[in-house]
C-alpha cells in the first residue's frame, strides 16, 4: 500500500507543475464548458472527448483539470453518460499508473476506448434507436479527443511561435469551431459571439490561404447550425470567405473588405434568417485587424509542418546544407593548417572548443529543419566603390547573401588599399557568408570570424572592419552587426537617423564582441552603410549628402553613386564605398 501511494505522489508530482496553471485552468473550463454546451444541444459528450484529448498527451498534465470540469460539468446537466465516461477513464488511468509504473499510447488509446463505449449499455438501453445513436456518439468522441489532441499540439506551437502540420492545423480549426459553437445563442449588443468568433476564424483562414478558406469555413459554419443556427449561416460564411481568399496577396485590408462588402450586402439583398448581421460583421473585421502577423501565419493550410516537408525535398535541403558545412570547415583548416608551426595556448584550445559546440547546435538544428515563414518583405540593393587614388585596387569589399528567410548585406573596409587589403577584406566576408549559408547564429560565426582572422593574420598588423545587415523578411526586423566600421544612416519619412556603436575591428582583440542595433524596418526604408573614407571625407556634411543625393535619386544604384561621387568630388583620400538598401 505505502508502495501505491509512493507512486501516485511521485506521479502528481511530475504531473502537475507550476508552469502549468494556464493550461490547467484552460483545460478546466473548457471540459466544464463542453460539458454543457454538449448536453445543451442534445449531441454526443465534447467534455468525454476533451478529458480523452488530456489523457492522450505524452505527459498528462492536465488529464485532472479536464477531468474535474467535465466531471462538474456532468453533474451540473445530469448528464449521466459523460460522467460514467470521464470517471472511467480517470480510474482506468490511475490503475494504469500503479500498476504498470507508466502508460504507452497504446494502453491508452484501449483505456479510452474502453471508457467511452462502457457507458451504453447502462444508459441507452432503453430502445435500439438510442443505443445506435449512443454507439454513433462514441465513436465520434473517440474521434473528436484524438482530433482535439492535434489542437493541443498545434495551439502550442503557435504559442511557441512554430509551424504547424497539417494534422495540428485541423486539430486546431476543430477546437475553434467548437469554441464557436459552445457560445450557443449568446448575444451581446445584437452580436452573437460564437457567429462572430466563426467569422473571425474565417478571416484569418482567407487571410493566408485564398479559395480554400471556403472549406474551414463550412466547418464552422457547422459548428454554429449546432448551435442552433439555421444552414443559411453556412452558405453566407463560405460566400465571404471565397471573396475574401482571392484578395489575400494585396494584405489583410483588402481581404477583409472584400469579406465585411460581401457580408453586408448578403444581409441586405438576401431576406433569410441566420445571415451575419452588419454589427457582426463590423465587430469581426475590427477583430481581425488587430490580431498580429505572427498569430495569422499560423493558419496557413499549405504551409509545410514539422515531419510533413517531401522526402526529395528534405534530402536536398540537407545535402546542401552539409557542402556548405564543409566549405566552411574547409576554410577553418586551411587557416589552422597555414599557422601549424605555431603554439597553441589556451586560449586556442578553448575557442576550438566553442567553435565545435557551435557545430553541433548548427546540425541540430539542420535535424530540424522547417520551410521558412511567409516572406513579405525584400531589399532592392545598390552598391558603389572606388579604389584610392594611386591605388590599383580598392581595400573595400561587399557582398549581398540570401538566407532561409534572411538577407544579409555585408561591407567589410581592409587595413589600408591594394590588393593585401582586398584579400582581407573579401575573406572576411567570405568565411561570414559560409558560415551563416551554412546555419551558425549570427554570434557563433562573428566570433569565429574574429578568431580565424587574428590567426590568420600572425604577427601582422591587418585587420578587418566589417559592416552587415541582417534583415529578416518574414517580419522586418533587421540587425545592423558593427566591427570598427562606421555609423550607418536610415533615412525614413525623409528624417534621418544615425547607427553607430563602438567596436574594434575583427582579427586584433581575441575576446572582441561586435556592436549590435536591432532595429524594425517598413516598407519605403532607405539604409546607408559606407566605410570611413566616406564618412572621414564628408564629415559633419554627411548627413546633409545623404538626405540630397540620395533622397532625391530614380534608384539605390543611382542613390549609391550620386554619394560615392560627392565624396570622391570632397577630395576622398582613401578607398570609398556605399551600399544603400530599400525595403520593399
Amino acid at each position: 500500500m505505502t508502495q501505491v501511494i509512493t507512486r501516485l505522489k511521485t506521479w502528481l508530482a511530475h504531473e502537475l507543475t507550476p508552469k502549468s496553471a494556464i493550461a490547467n485552468t484552460a483545460y478546466f473550463s473548457f471540459a466544464l464548458l463542453f460539458s454543457l454546451i454538449g448536453f445543451t444541444l442534445d449531441i454526443m459528450p465534447f467534455g468525454a472527448a476533451l478529458v480523452g484529448c488530456a489523457w492522450l498527451q505524452r505527459q498528462s498534465k492536465y488529464a485532472l483539470s479536464a477531468t474535474a470540469g467535465a466531471i462538474i460539468g456532468a453533474l451540473i446537466t445530469a448528464d449521466t453518460c459523460s460522467l460514467i465516461s470521464v470517471a472511467a477513464m480517470f480510474l482506468f488511468f490511475v490503475l494504469a499508473v500503479v500498476i504498470k509504473q507508466g502508460v504507452t499510447p497504446i494502453d491508452k488509446a484501449i483505456i479510452l476506448c474502453i471508457a467511452i463505449f462502457v457507458p451504453i449499455p447502462f444508459v441507452k438501453s432503453a430502445s435500439t434507436a438510442g443505443f445506435v445513436s449512443g454507439f454513433f456518439s462514441a465513436m465520434v468522441s473517440m474521434a473528436l479527443a484524438y482530433v482535439l489532441s492535434w489542437g493541443h499540439d498545434g495551439i502550442k506551437h503557435v504559442w511557441k511561435r512554430e509551424a504547424l502540420s497539417y494534422s495540428e492545423l485541423t486539430g486546431l480549426l476543430c477546437a475553434l469551431t467548437l469554441f464557436s459553437a459552445s457560445f450557443g445563442s449568446f448575444t451581446v449588443l445584437g452580436i452573437r459571439i460564437g457567429c462572430m468568433l466563426a467569422a473571425v476564424f474565417t478571416l484569418c483562414v482567407a487571410a493566408q490561404n485564398g479559395f480554400v478558406a471556403a472549406i474551414p469555413a463550412i466547418a464552422l459554419g457547422l459548428g454554429r447550425v449546432m448551435a442552433g443556427d439555421p444552414m443559411t449561416f453556412v452558405g453566407a460564411l463560405a460566400i465571404c470567405a471565397t471573396a475574401a481568399g482571392p484578395l489575400h496577396k494585396f494584405g489583410r485590408l483588402a481581404s477583409s473588405g472584400a469579406f465585411a462588402i460581401t457580408s453586408v450586402l448578403l444581409s441586405v439583398l438576401v431576406s433569410l434568417t441566420g445571415m451575419l448581421n452588419i454589427a457582426e460583421t463590423v465587430a469581426a473585421v475590427g477583430i481581425f485587424l488587430l490580431l498580429p502577423t505572427g498569430f495569422l501565419n499560423h493558419f496557413t493550410i499549405s504551409q509545410m509542418g514539422r515531419g510533413e516537408l517531401g522526402a526529395i525535398e528534405r534530402v536536398e535541403i540537407i545535402n546542401k546544407r552539409l557542402c556548405m558545412t564543409a566549405n566552411a570547415i574547409d576554410e577553418v583548416a586551411q587557416i589552422f593548417d597555414s599557422q601549424s608551426d605555431g603554439p597553441c595556448g589556451c586560449d586556442d584550445r578553448v575557442f576550438m572548443q566553442r567553435q565545435l559546440f557551435g557545430m553541433s547546435s548548427m546540425l541540430r538544428r539542420l535535424t530540424h529543419y522547417q520551410a521558412p515563414g511567409r516572406l513579405k518583405y525584400s531589399l532592392d540593393v545598390g552598391a558603389m566603390g572606388k579604389a584610392k587614388e594611386g591605388s590599383r585596387q580598392s581595400g573595400d569589399s561587399m557582398g549581398v547573401c540570401r538566407l532561409d528567410d534572411a538577407i544579409l548585406v555585408a561591407l567589410s573596409d581592409g587595413m589600408g588599399s591594394g590588393a593585401q587589403a582586398h584579400r582581407e577584406s573579401s575573406s572576411a566576408i567570405a568565411l561570414l557568408t559560409q558560415l551563416l549559408e551554412a546555419g551558425f547564429e549570427p554570434d557563433e560565426a562573428l566570433e569565429c570570424l574574429n578568431r580565424l582572422l587574428i590567426h590568420q593574420n600572425g604577427d601582422t598588423d591587418f585587420y578587418s572592419t566589417m559592416d552587415c545587415l541582417l534583415f529578416d523578411r518574414t517580419d522586418g526586423s533587421a540587425k545592423f552587426i558593427k566591427f570598427g566600421a562606421p555609423e550607418s544612416y536610415l533615412v525614413r519619412d525623409g528624417k534621418l537617423h544615425k547607427l553607430y556603436a563602438e567596436a574594434l575591428p575583427a582579427g586584433i582583440v581575441a575576446n572582441a564582441s561586435p556592436a549590435m542595433h536591432i532595429v524594425t524596418l517598413r516598407r519605403g526604408d532607405t539604409v546607408v552603410m559606407m566605410t570611413d573614407g566616406v564618412s572621414d571625407t564628408l564629415g559633419a556634411h554627411t548627413g546633409e549628402a545623404i538626405l540630397s543625393n540620395v533622397c532625391t535619386a530614380n534608384t539605390v544604384q543611382d542613390a549609391a553613386s550620386a554619394l560615392l561621387s560627392k565624396a570622391s568630388e570632397a577630395g576622398a583620400n582613401d578607398d570609398i564605398s556605399v551600399i544603400v538598401i530599400r525595403v520593399q
